[in-house]
């Protein structure tokens, strides 16, 4: 069974702890316990430096996704509405308004290709 980076967190708190709390018997043993509590140190250290890290780039990731959602929303609308006004502009009725307009339904004909394309 894997454990969760809880839980190997605190269980190396906990052994720093009796490290730190049990040196003298430790060194008395024959291990070096201050450079156990050092090395146990400088790691917890490290993994909460990473853990923050990580948990600010989840929230910068979060905010720039909805900012490009709505920027996306933004460029579509825009680009939509430009597209009308030129069709509006050439009379909605000509050839070259209908050649304007393939481009909208250009790329609703490849949307609608790439779905059944990746239900097959």
């Amino acid at each position: 069974m894997a454990l969760s980076h809880a839980e190997i967190i605190g269980l190396s708190i906990k052994v720093l702890e009796l490290f730190e709390t049990e040196k003298d018997t430790f060194i008395k043993a024959g291990l070096d316990a201050e450079m156990i509590i050092k090395n146990l140190s400088n790691l917890i250290s490290e993994v909460a430096r990473l853990d923050a890290q990580q948990e600010y780039l989840e929230r910068e990731k979060k905010i720039t996704t909805d900012k490009l959602t709505k920027k996306i929303r933004r460029l579509y609308v825009t680009s939509s509405g430009n597209l009308d006004m030129a069709i509006g502009a050439v009379d909605k009725d000509s050839s070259f308004a209908k050649n304007i307009r393939q481009i909208r339904s250009g790329i609703k004909r490849r949307k609608n290709k790439e779905k059944s394309e990746q239900t097959e």
